[in-house]
């Protein structure tokens, strides 16, 4: 009894939202980050709001309550699941939110209008074959998808978000554009399959005959239901999940009439359309022009399954082109690419890390059960030659011929909802990340008030219809096709790099992830991606790989989410700092250590240079001494002024570490650093000071040039606030520099200010 109110409890809070903002007590937790509600008494905080960073000195006994009233509290499950607490914008459940939308978007084109035509062309064999390929890959990926979705509170954005949050801007912005550019041509690819069943359906040759068949014609009924679907999401998120419910329930009885009608349905001849123009010129010697052609609907026949069992590759007539196992497995693995619309809507859901795991698995057990079916009985009942040349042929045969055009209509009309939702949050988490500067700050603004970025869904809806100038859906294909085998391989290679390096940001409370099924997932997305196409591969890879070098050289002021590459670079370093043993070192391959003792790197600039010069592939430590005593509660100089020194190296453009230490005296701190400077086998073996004379130093820092990279950096002014209170430096407007290539620290007044934050610690060396 206990098990089945369990049961029933977690049906209702499945299927039934609630508005109530609080949960159990005894089912939930509150938790939150100490520097979030500033529980330190002093620190600096970086407002996403403004883009500029400050001190606040707070404590627990004056905390402004209007202050944090924003800031976000993450709640967590029993079962250890972090998610945000209800807002207004968090409306969706499992079934309505991740279940509908996947089982949708994979049964639009695939369940009334593909299956035909790939048992055609590659027979039942074949077929499973292929349906097994694409079960591993999106398998393997949505188990991946569901590590990260249980890695920690998800917001807007779907795979985007949780991927730029685990790996960092370069990685996840990537992938995002990625992800952005296959939602858009998916959803084209969408609406020119609803093109084709509406013009099959009632256009030439048809008993309707209302709509005209050509290129123009065809692009013009795309553009209207692609208008159709721009007000529907326009109008809201809640409005497209109640829709989307209501439509699968549609599509499910709709599909349970066909099966009743293989059963119940006797054999007949069915006609083969007009729109099949390839098969009418073919058959021109045969028949008169006025004469129609009918292919044989057996019923359930041993022979018929015989004669569909092994593969017969001919030409497509939709295309004209030649079929081969490739092309037929980009079609049906593009019509099943709606893996990831439930996590696309994760800023609607209300529990995302417990509701894309459970909608996603089994919403695609369910499509895989449902389509394996289909592929049985379609080869049990129906002639090779209905199933080439008629790929509706399932209203024939139907009880009632229009419940397949309503299903197919239905299916498809989701699916471009999906496609033109998904793709616009993704759009819209990008611009809010700022990941690419101020080109998409529009769209930022372009948000209701209810949190739906009707800038992106427009801008998403122009990109779509620029897809429909490709023409068929057939011709969409194996570009949709490679745009989301190699997001789904991006998918796995991040979760197998996060899960290799063993970041510790990387704690998914999904339990059934390792890193072989990611390993499996990418392996198998990137060999299918070149089966299908080398060259739009080769092409889409390189795009890919630009976009990361673009993104890697780009500063991001509001996304400090740490890097992947660093977490791979210190797992690399200190495996091999452990492989190198200092006791096998060999006269043979001595090279100079370098220890360059720094007091002001402004009058030693050309020291360090001639040291960089000298190390010949050594290790380089900067040196520096701080005189003084570590108090209780004073503040630690060698902690602040280590990133200027830092930056110092940046700029110098040399390869050297620092390494600074606070000490009573000079000569005390400049033991300390000869001794414990290095770490392992990396140690310094030479000591080297400047030469001491009574000379007044030169300051060789402010003539010396530094590049200046313009479109790079942010424009966030600087905040004065940073800068220690003994350091009263120059200040230059942004922009009046912006010409310029090279500066020198000689060019700026008191008037002046720098554009960026890499050039300013270079002031704070008095």
């Amino acid at each position: 009894m206990n098990g089945f109110n369990r049961v029933r409890s977690t049906l209702r809070r499945t299927l039934f939202s609630s508005n109530d903002n609080s949960s159990s007590p005894n089912t939930t937790r509150r938790e939150d980050f100490p520097i979030l509600n500033r529980h330190l008494s002093s620190y600096e905080r970086f407002d996403l709001s403004t883009g500029s960073q400050g001190a606040s000195s707070t404590s627990l006994n004056n905390i402004n309550p209007t202050i944090n009233s924003h800031i976000p509290i993450i709640e967590t499950s029993s079962d250890g699941v972090e998610f945000l607490p209800h807002n207004s914008k968090r409306t969706l459940r499992t079934i309505p939110g991740v279940f509908c939308p996947i089982a949708l978007s994979m049964f639009s084109i695939s369940l009334f209008m593909r299956m035909g035509f790939v048992v055609a062309n590659a027979g039942v064999l074949q077929t499973l074959l292929q349906f097994g390929l694409c079960f591993i890959i999106l398998f393997c990926t949505l188990l991946s998808v569901c590590s990260l979705a249980t890695n920690g509170a998800i917001e807007g954005g779907g795979v985007y978000h949780m991927i730029s949050r685990a790996l960092g801007p370069e990685f996840g912005g990537s992938i995002g554009v990625l992800f952005f550019f296959a939602n858009v041509i998916g959803n084209g690819q969408s609406v020119a399959a609803l093109v084709e069943a509406l013009v099959a359906s009632f256009g030439p040759g048809s008993k309707a005959n209302v709509f005209e068949d050509s290129h123009w014609w065809r692009f013009l009924y795309g553009t209207i239901i692609n208008i159709i679907s721009l007000i529907t999401c326009l109008l809201g998120s809640s409005l497209f999940s109640m829709a989307t419910f209501f439509t699968f329930i549609l599509v499910c009885f709709v599909y349970l009439m066909v099966v009743v009608s293989f059963f119940v349905k006797s054999p007949t001849q069915l006609l083969i359309p007009k729109v099949n123009t390839y098969l009418y010129e073919q058959q021109a010697l045969l028949y008169n022009k006025t004469d129609l052609i009918y292919g044989n609907y057996t019923g359930f026949s041993a022979a018929t399954m015989r004669e569909n069992t092994y593969a017969n590759y001919t030409v497509d007539y939709t295309t004209g082109d030649t079929m081969d196992f490739a092309t037929v497995f980009g079609v049906l693995f593009s019509s099943i690419t709606g893996l990831l619309a439930g996590a696309n809507m994760s800023g609607e859901l209300k529990r995302p890390s417990r509701s894309i795991p459970t909608g996603s698995i089994t919403a695609l057990l369910f499509v895989f059960f449902i389509l394996i079916t289909e592929t049985l009985f379609m080869a049990a009942t129906t002639s090779r030659f209905v199933l080439t040349n008629n790929y509706l042929f399932l209203q024939d045969i139907n009880i009632w011929e229009p419940f397949v055009v309503i299903g197919i209509i239905s299916a498809t009309f989701s699916a471009c909802l999906s496609g033109l939702v998904g793709a616009s949050r993704i759009l819209e988490a990008l611009a809010v990340d700022e990941i690419f500067g101020p080109l998409f700050h529009w769209i930022r603004g372009g948000t209701t008030r209810h949190g739906n970025p009707w800038a992106a869904v427009i801008f998403t809806f122009i990109l779509v219809q620029l897809t429909l100038l490709i023409g068929s859906m057939n011709k969409i294909a194996p570009i949709v096709t490679i745009f989301f085998l190699l997001a789904y391989f991006a998918v796995n290679l991040s979760c197998l790099a996060l899960d290799l390096a063993s970041a510790p940001n990387f704690r998914p409370t999904f339990k059934y992830f390792s890193w072989h099924t990611a390993l499996i997932g990418a392996v198998g997305s990137i060999i299918m991606c070149f089966i299908v196409s080398a060259a739009f591969a080769s092409i889409a890879i390189g795009v890919l790989i630009g976009f990361i070098c673009m993104l890697h050289l780009r500063d991001f002021p509001r996304a400090s989410w740490g890097s992947i590459s660093q977490a791979l670079i210190f797992h690399q370093v200190r495996k091999y700092l452990l492989l190198l043993d200092p006791r096998k070192e060999h006269v043979k391959f001595w090279r100079p250590q370098m220890l360059l003792l720094v007091s002001n790197p402004r009058s030693a600039i050309n020291l360090i240079d001639f040291v960089n010069d000298m190390k010949k592939g050594g290790l380089f430590i900067l040196g520096h001494v701080k005189t003084g005593h570590m108090d209780n509660g004073s503040n630690d100089t060698c902690s602040q002024e280590y990133p200027y020194w830092v930056s110092l190296i940046d700029n110098m453009k040399i390869k050297a570490f620092v390494d600074m230490t606070l000490a009573p005296s000079i000569r005390d701190g400049v033991l300390q650093l000869m001794r414990l400077s290095g770490l392992g086998g990396l140690r310094p073996n030479t000591v080297i000071l400047g030469f001491y004379d009574n000379a007044v130093p030169e300051d060789k820092l402010r003539h010396r040039s530094f590049f200046k990279k313009r479109w790079l950096k942010t424009n966030a002014p600087l905040n004065a606030m940073a800068t220690p209170a003994f350091h009263q430096q120059p200040i230059i407007q942004p922009g009046i520099m912006e010409g310029a290539s090279t500066i020198t620290l000689n060019s700026f007044n008191s008037s002046a200010t720098i554009n960026g934050n890499d050039m300013y610690p270079l002031f704070n060396f008095g």
